[in-house]
């Protein structure tokens, strides 16, 4: 596509070049018997040169939105199925930046400043190709004149890139402080000190910005007279060497041709200038595909490709999880958050997971659900291998209710069954099951984020929504950490009636929320320090469960 974008260009300059150097002719040869042969070839020419120049702007422009579609399409994938280590570690401003600004250059500013640089360019070849072309002699003056140009064309566009770079990096701490400032504008007004502080650190990183753009000016004026020297240098050896030919020419049409070459080196400094710039533009802007490209190369999950054997479409039937020796850390350079864990959960078990901060409860959770992949070691599901399963087909039999409820904008309908895979009826009896008072259709709407609705109203709404998936397996994340205790006590009922035949496994951050659960998972560095029935584990006053009952959180 490259190639044909190029040759488009090419030909459609050349048409241009041909047109004048035509009228050039037609003028020093007047012929009235061909006149109306030489008005057609002229006509032709420039409308041929219309259809190309239309012809040019389609082909750049398809090119650069099938290119800049494929980059988006790899750009979003990868973003899909990247490891939730890379967003753990990856802030959100960033991921938004790839997707709006970069991905703006890509779609809009990139085929202007590619299509302008074409344009500059090929004007450039041509101009000394027709110079050359009439004046042969032209050619030895052109050696030094081009490795000069070349020369400074690429000490300006190394020190352009850094000094834009420097300004960017000097802008952002403006633009911090002044947001800081309008934050704390009541406080800083309270005290004279802090106000002059304030002010003497502004002067400061403003000055700093302004010497960037200071000093990024006086580079272009740099270029800017080498340009000019070198364009006129161009346009007085190209004079001089056509009155040097002048008196050798056996041609009568040396004059008109050499009025050509005259007229196209007079524009020499103008495309010369904008070549520099629309090259510096262009090489500024690919900085954001390098970036884009960047994380199209992340590393997908493991499992994203079908399993060779996948299992029958009604697993699991039971929801019986085991954990073998599973070992599990984040990174390989980190201690592990999972040690030889190993532990059965019965089918329908109702099982509470407990233990200090770091002590691996989260953790169980990512090993179930493969957010991380295991070290050694084996989690069974139904007597299933999780680790041969795909994602998608493993995520799809276990719902999770998470710590923070999560809802996005659009209806109720959308946000209990965003794929359309289950009719209005089933849906609506999964809102009366948890019975959300204040939802009276699946049409209502959901603000972003779920802001019309109370943290409450939210969690009931993401227990509807496992619901409807009718999954063997549920997962409950300290779900109810931020709320009071009366909604915490509504949501565990709600919770225990809507999963009453499934196997349940709920990481607690208030005890109350599991004593009732049929046996409780105490997590202590990674392993399984103790693992009974709630009411056998407070008989033991050494053990931790007892503990951390004294303390009534964990």
């Amino acid at each position: 596509m490259v190639s044909l974008v190029v040759l488009v260009y090419v030909l459609c300059e050349g048409l241009s070049v041909a047109a004048t150097v035509w009228l050039s002719y037609w003028s020093e040869h007047v012929d009235s018997a061909a006149m109306r042969v030489d008005l057609l070839i002229f006509v032709v020419l420039q409308l041929v040169s219309v259809v190309f120049i239309y012809l040019r702007a389609y082909v750049l422009y398809m090119g650069t939105v099938q290119g800049s579609t494929r980059l988006f399409r790899q750009l979003l994938l990868r973003m899909l199925h990247a490891p939730m280590a890379f967003f753990e570690s990856t802030p959100l401003g960033r991921l938004a930046n790839r997707f709006t600004s970069d991905v703006y250059v890509a779609d809009e500013t990139l085929p202007t400043t590619w299509g302008a640089l074409l344009v500059t360019a090929i004007t450039v070849l041509y101009t000394v190709g027709t110079i050359v072309g009439v004046t042969p002699l032209f050619a030895v003056i052109l050696v030094p004149i081009a490795m000069g140009y070349i020369q400074s064309q690429r000490y300006y566009i190394q020190t352009s890139r850094e000094l834009q770079r420097l300004e960017s990096i000097s802008k952002s701490p403006v633009l911090s402080l002044f947001g800081e400032t309008v934050e704390g504008i009541s406080t800083i007004r309270a005290g004279d000190a802090a106000a002059g502080a304030f002010k003497e650190r502004m002067h400061m990183l403003v000055d700093r910005n302004v010497q960037a753009l200071f000093l990024n000016f006086s580079v272009s004026c740099w270029l800017s007279v080498r340009l000019e020297f070198a364009g006129t240098a161009v346009a007085s050896f190209a004079g001089l060497c056509a009155v040097w030919q002048h008196g050798s020419a056996t041609s009568s049409l040396f004059a008109g041709f050499a009025g050509v070459s005259l007229s196209y080196a007079f524009t020499m400094t103008k495309y010369l200038s904008q070549s520099v710039t629309n090259y510096s533009s262009l090489q500024t802007q690919m900085i954001s595909i390098e970036r884009i490209d960047e994380y199209i190369q992340l590393p997908l999950e493991q499992g994203q490709l079908l399993a060779v054997s996948a299992p029958p479409s009604s697993w699991p039937q039971t929801g019986t999880i085991e954990f073998m020796d599973v070992n599990l850390r984040y990174q390989p350079h980190m201690p592990r958050v999972l040690d030889r864990l190993s532990f059965i959960i019965p089918s329908q078990a109702k099982i509470g997971v407990v233990g200090r901060t770091g002590a691996g409860k989260s953790s169980v959770m990512a090993a179930l659900l493969r957010l991380v992949e295991l070290e050694s070691g084996r989690i069974l599901l139904d007597k299933v291998d999780i680790a041969s399963l795909p994602l998608h087909t493993l995520r799809r039999a276990v719902s999770i209710i998470p710590q923070e409820p999560v809802l996005f904008s659009g209806s109720i309908r959308s946000n209990l069954d965003p794929f359309a895979l289950y009719d209005d009826a089933a849906l609506w009896a999964a809102v009366k099951q948890v019975n959300v008072a204040s939802v009276t259709s699946l049409d209502d709407f959901v603000n972003e984020r779920g802001g019309n609705f109370s943290v409450g109203e939210r969690q009931l709404l993401c227990i509807a929504r496992a619901l409807v998936k009718q999954s063997k397996v549920v997962l409950m994340d300290e779900a109810t950490a931020s709320v009071d205790v009366n909604t915490d006590r509504l949501i565990q009922a709600r919770f225990r009636q809507a999963f009453s035949t499934c196997t349940t496994i709920t990481i607690a951050h208030r005890l109350d929320t599991i004593m009732d659960a049929d046996r409780v998972l105490v997590m202590d560095q990674g392993n399984v320090a103790e693992f009974d029935a709630p009411a056998i584990l407070l008989q033991n006053p050494q053990g931790i469960f007892y503990q951390l009952s004294r303390q009534g959180t964990t």
